[in-house]
């Protein structure tokens, strides 16, 4: 996905896979830690100030709702 912020591109993919991340305990199955992205929070400037944008897809599966 794709989007316009300020004067460059903000690009995400519509999944996202932290399971590298995520530490597994000793004797316990790796699962899975894939979401997916409906909205996306982007920000520019510091740590002291900047702007807010927030991308959200619209397209959402019948009876899904975003929490």
């Amino acid at each position: 996905v794709n989007f316009v912020i300020g004067t460059g591109d903000v690009q995400f993919p519509k999944t996202l896979d932290l399971s590298e991340f995520v530490d597994t305990p000793a004797g316990e199955e790796k699962q899975e830690w894939i979401y997916d992205l409906h909205v996306v929070l982007a920000h520019s400037g510091d740590c002291n100030s900047g702007h807010y944008v927030a991308f959200v897809d619209t397209a959402l599966p019948e009876g899904q709702k975003v929490s």
